[in-house]
């Protein structure tokens, strides 16, 4: 990406994943906030289904269609019950 697709935007997005992937390994590494950090990560997974609207955006898709709800429900429904495991477990603040 950032050898074809230079852009300012491209090396905002390279500089976030390096963070992310840098500061996840070092609770791993440390073994302190793992849970946190573990927690923290669900955010990225809503980043995935953003980007699927954005592409079905883009290709035209309505937004009333099953596939474009279909890319707001799986997120909730992914996070959710992690969120109450976390919070059930007592890993939460």
């Amino acid at each position: 990406m950032a050898l074809y697709h230079r852009k300012g935007s491209t090396y905002e997005l390279l500089i976030h994943h390096s963070m992310v992937i840098l500061c996840f390994g070092i609770a791993v590494s440390t073994r302190t906030y793992v849970a946190y950090a573990a927690l923290s990560l669900v955010v990225e997974i809503n980043s995935v289904f953003l980007h699927a609207r954005q592409l079905l955006t883009i290709g035209g898709i309505s937004k009333s269609s099953s596939i474009y709800r279909l890319a707001y429900l799986i997120p909730y429904l992914i996070s959710q019950p992690i969120k109450v495991l976390f919070y059930n477990l007592g890993l939460m603040l």
